[in-house]
């Protein structure tokens, strides 16, 4: 599903709102489940987050933090995120390249869903954050 929202221009025209918030909570699991991990496997989040907010442009108001509530949580889950990288002390190598990588996107996410997005190129940059 990430890989459909984030490549096709038209595929999330095709969502309405239950499905926005269903896989919305799928991508906050998601996330939820790298917490305290090594963020081998963190790349789908936040891919399926990119994907589900280009749905603002089915609805500019939907995913935007202060205006919907869903917003509100998907920031929470990034911030407790970003909390979780950057508080490690003793990290492997590999965590350490992986959180330098991260941290710009998820910066990046919370930018879009507060309507300030200004980085046209999150998905790219996310699918190369993941080894792509």
């Amino acid at each position: 599903m990430a890989f459909m929202l984030s490549r096709s221009d038209t595929a999330p025209s095709y969502l309405n709102r239950t499905d926005v918030e269903r896989l919305a909570r799928r991508a906050i699991a998601d996330f939820g489940r790298n917490i305290g991990g090594e963020y081998t496997m963190f790349h789908y989040a936040p891919f399926l987050l990119a994907g589900l907010i280009r749905w603002h442009r089915v609805n500019p108001m939907a995913l935007v933090i202060g205006a919907d509530a869903l917003a509100d949580d998907l920031l929470n889950i990034i911030e407790r995120t970003e909390k979780d990288l950057n508080e490690r002390r003793r990290a492997s190598a590999n965590f350490q390249r992986r959180r330098s990588k991260f941290l710009p996107i998820l910066q990046d996410l919370k930018s879009e869903l507060a309507g300030e997005g200004s980085n046209p190129d999150v998905l790219l940059d996310i699918y190369g954050a993941s080894g792509g």
